[in-house]
């Protein structure tokens, strides 16, 4: 999980190898959530969380009790639910699907920034690129029904694919037709009928309300995606060693097997 961690961060290329060793020497702290939990709500831990397992997210709720996602976190993305830098995003963090993750304690990431600056750096590329999918996602609210929901899925399945996981997975487990409804902005109903649409012109399959893309060049050619504005580190295949969605994870810690 730490080279999850730094993989994501050294992105930003703020990172040099000393900063990248203090990270694959920080306490990470993993944890089971539950479906439908908050990740910065209770007693439990705040601050930075590695998604390491299922789908997260960051909602606003409209004052008519509407829920709206605004971000979505898949395995190897970091979220912050209170943040330790001075741009606060607005909303909660919540998952979507039974997850796991690591949580890296304010106290351990406030010492590391100070002594790495470039940690700091590349925390703040990842809120900035948070913020250009929101504006992605913002400028596809123009678009017909079918084509934003076309776009959202390879993104999706651009961002899985690029941790060695299964899109399958992710859209069986967290990221259902309610949940692509809040994204896109249209009623469940009319997500369902954009699918099948979809379906039926032979760029997804649909199986269950499960949705695997057969060929992702020719959906990405429809949708008019490009994933360069997701800033993807290279793909890996995926791999019995690397963590699964919805695969129930095992951490050793202290040479005790913890499983989730």
């Amino acid at each position: 999980m730490h080279a999850w961690l730094v993989r994501r961060l050294e992105r930003g290329g703020h990172l040099d190898e000393v900063a990248r060793q203090a990270l694959l020497a920080l306490p990470l702290e993993p944890r089971p959530v539950a479906a439908r939990a908050e990740l910065d709500g209770g007693p439990g831990p705040s601050g930075l969380h590695l998604v390491l397992d299922g789908v997260a997210c960051r909602y606003v709720m409209e004052p008519g009790g509407e829920r709206r996602i605004v971000a979505l976190f898949l395995p190897g993305d970091l979220c912050a639910s209170r943040s330790l830098l001075p741009l606060e995003l607005p909303g909660r963090i919540g998952t979507l699907s039974a997850s796991a993750v690591a949580d890296i304690a304010p106290e351990a990431l406030r010492s590391l920034i100070r002594a790495h600056p470039g940690v700091e750096r590349s925390l703040a590329w990842l809120t900035l690129l948070e913020l250009g999918i929101a504006q992605r996602w913002l400028v596809n609210a123009g678009r017909d029904a079918e084509g934003r929901v076309a776009h959202l899925v390879c993104e999706i399945v651009a961002r899985l694919r690029a941790v060695g996981c299964r899109e399958g997975d992710a859209f069986a487990g967290g990221v259902r037709q309610a949940v692509i409804a809040d994204i896109a902005g249209i009623s469940i109903v009319h997500v369902n009928r954009v699918l099948h649409a979809l379906q039926d012109a032979g760029r997804i399959r649909l199986v269950k309300g499960v949705i695997t893309v057969p060929d992702l060049d020719r959906l990405a050619a429809y949708a008019a995606f490009d994933p360069g504005y997701l800033h993807l580190p290279e793909p890996v295949e995926p791999s019995p060693a690397v963590l699964d969605p919805f695969r129930r994870p095992s951490f050793v810690d202290g040479g005790n097997a913890v499983a989730f």
